[in-house]
């Protein structure tokens, strides 16, 4: 049995993305420096001197990325460093929206052992046997921005947080995801941690990785935070990716950047055989442009395969290129 999976970094579906939208909340912000969130919609305008269009409906910021992702069922990881910018209220109401969508999502609830739960869903592939289900740990790290009284406890709304990547923190995941494996579930550990910038990868953290698939305990390791894709590896059948990147935000107008090619976004669709090994990966690239996800040129997408080719040379990742419309590792 196969099944496919489809891995992406953070979604900002707030702010300028918010306000293009047909129905969208007060544009009030509380930002040290932009003040109306309107203002990244014109920064963005000026920037690539277009015209960015207003009232539309939600899926015209998905765009292109929309067939190859309705194909798949949503779940996301409230786990991240802005899930409480709004104080509680915030993620109270986040949980809700969530809940009335049917959104399943983890990493982030009303109580420690709440968000220490992980989600569950069945898989859904044609030849998946009935019983066949995947779950999700949702954690962050601080080095993401995450504050320490962030952290939910008894009683105490937050995040599942790890103090550190140390081996009681691999324990304490594994202590979670064992039972879960056990009984033959497919193990994801979505993990928010890094900064927003530079492809660096700390020793830690491949130690940290790499200790999880040594154990058997996951299947991929997710992660995410940077706002760019950073290098991955397979390590022993074991996807780990370091930094997806974010796939939807309103940073088009921002500068200072242009290095990591901060207008792709990638979607990573990710292959898994009956064990739970990796069998192969394709990802698709795709360009932010008006606020909207639009397919990647050819030279973009085999700009930024050549990027990550060179950075996973410093991993056990593969090297990379761009045919037939997606990204796949060669070699």
């Amino acid at each position: 049995m196969r099944l496919r999976i489809a891995l992406c970094g953070d979604l900002m579906l707030g702010r300028g993305i918010d306000q293009i939208q047909r129905s969208h909340v007060n544009p009030e912000l509380r930002e040290r420096f932009v003040t109306d969130a309107r203002d990244y919609i014109a920064l963005a305008e000026r920037r690539g001197n277009t015209e960015i269009p207003r009232g539309v409906e939600p899926a015209y910021v998905w765009s292109d990325a929309r067939e190859r992702l309705e194909r798949f069922g949503p779940q996301v990881t409230l786990a991240n460093n802005h899930v409480l910018d709004s104080g509680v209220a915030g993620l109270e109401e986040t949980c809700a929206a969530l809940d009335r969508a049917r959104v399943p999502y983890c990493g982030a609830g009303r109580n420690g052992e709440e968000v220490s739960r992980p989600v569950v869903v069945e898989a859904s592939a044609p030849d998946a046997p009935p019983d066949r289900r995947i779950a999700v740990i949702g954690c962050c790290l601080g080095d993401s921005g995450v504050s320490s009284d962030w952290e939910a406890g008894r009683g105490r709304q937050g995040v599942l947080l790890l103090p550190d990547l140390s081996e009681n923190e691999i324990r304490a995941i594994e202590r979670i995801a064992r039972p879960l494996r056990d009984a033959g579930a497919l193990i994801i550990l979505s993990v928010h941690w890094g900064g927003n910038w530079g492809y660096d990868i700390a020793e830690a953290k491949v130690r940290f990785a790499r200790s999880l698939a040594d154990r058997g305990v996951v299947d991929v390791v997710h992660g995410h935070s940077s706002h760019h894709p950073r290098g991955f590896e397979v390590y022993r059948g074991v996807p780990i990716l370091y930094g997806c990147g974010d796939l939807i935000n309103d940073y088009e107008g921002i500068r200072g950047h242009d290095e990591y090619e901060p207008s792709i976004a990638l979607l990573y669709l990710v292959t898994l055989e009956k064990a739970g090994r990796d069998a192969g990966m394709e990802i698709a690239a795709y360009e932010r442009r008006q606020f909207r996800l639009a397919r990647a040129r050819e030279d973009q997408a085999s700009r930024i395969a050549r990027i990550l080719s060179e950075e996973n040379r410093h991993l056990a990742g593969p090297r990379l290129v761009y045919s037939d419309g997606t990204i796949k590792p060669t070699g």
